[in-house]
């Protein structure tokens, strides 16, 4: 938990800063939160917050929250003695008795110190994350929102701590969606933060099939300036790969050493 009062300067570049203020009111980002408390008021990791009446999600107070039992868990869910709550919501499906989250709920981004116009920061993170209670396994993406894994195991099921990539006793998801065929004992990822992975004959990006990429030779490869992850380059002795997409030679080598990041 984190008090208010030490939070007195935002930056609208920097996508991690959430609650401050400026000495006389409460703002989330560039949102005025009308009514609430600058003295009581304390925030946690990701968009949810209290002050001494009510509890919030963003600029919005969670009417049925209960002010005094809530608190944030992570970057992407909270709870109360009697709901659970995600960064879109409350979550009426979860039985708050059993609830757990299985990560930090937060998939990470680096951002390179070689990227032109660089934000003041190292990294930018992300609400993507799974939890699970005794019925269900539940995903919580930025872009999605809530999805519910009805396929999942919730007693055998892992995340992997990326944001993107879990298992259980018999299944691997990326997201919300099961990896196609991908049998847990032997699927593996290339690199943490990298969508690309493998089984016993088949590689992935993401959720997706890579029909005709060669396993024996297939590898990640790092831009020539350094982008890592921002890119997701990868070839084998046949072909080369941008996002999953199979690309000329002439477009990997562009994407390989130009020094303007997309």
């Amino acid at each position: 938990m984190y008090i208010l009062a030490t939070q007195t300067d935002f930056n609208e570049l920097d996508q991690n800063s959430y609650y401050w203020t400026d000495g006389k009111t409460v703002f989330f980002r560039s949102n005025e939160i009308v009514g609430a408390d600058i003295e009581s008021f304390r925030f946690y990791t990701g968009p949810f917050a209290k002050d001494k009446a009510r509890c919030y999600l963003g600029n919005d107070a969670l009417e049925e929250a209960d002010q005094e039992s809530f608190e944030g868990i992570n970057l992407s869910f909270a709870r109360d003695r009697n709901f659970i709550w995600c960064a879109s919501g409350k979550i009426d499906q979860a039985d708050p008795k059993t609830f757990e989250v299985c990560d930090a709920g937060k998939f990470v981004l680096p951002v390179p110190s070689e990227m032109p116009g660089k934000l003041p920061i190292p990294e930018l993170k992300f609400s993507y994350g799974y939890a699970k209670d005794k019925n269900r396994v539940y995903y919580f993406s930025v872009r999605e929102g809530l999805s519910i894994i009805h396929n999942a195991d919730p007693c055998s099921f892992i995340s992997l701590n990326d944001g993107y990539f879990a298992y259980d006793k018999s299944h691997v998801f990326c997201q919300a969606r099961e990896i196609e065929a991908a049998d847990p004992n032997s699927w593996q990822r290339y690199g943490h933060g990298i969508f690309y992975s493998r089984g016993l004959e088949q590689v992935y990006y993401l959720h997706r099939k890579l029909q005709l990429a060669d396993i024996e030779t297939f590898e990640i490869v790092y831009p020539q300036n350094n982008a890592k992850r921002i890119l997701r380059l990868a070839q084998d002795q046949y072909r080369h790969y941008w996002n999953g997409m199979e690309i000329t030679t002439e477009e990997f080598e562009a994407l390989n050493t130009s020094q303007q990041l997309k």
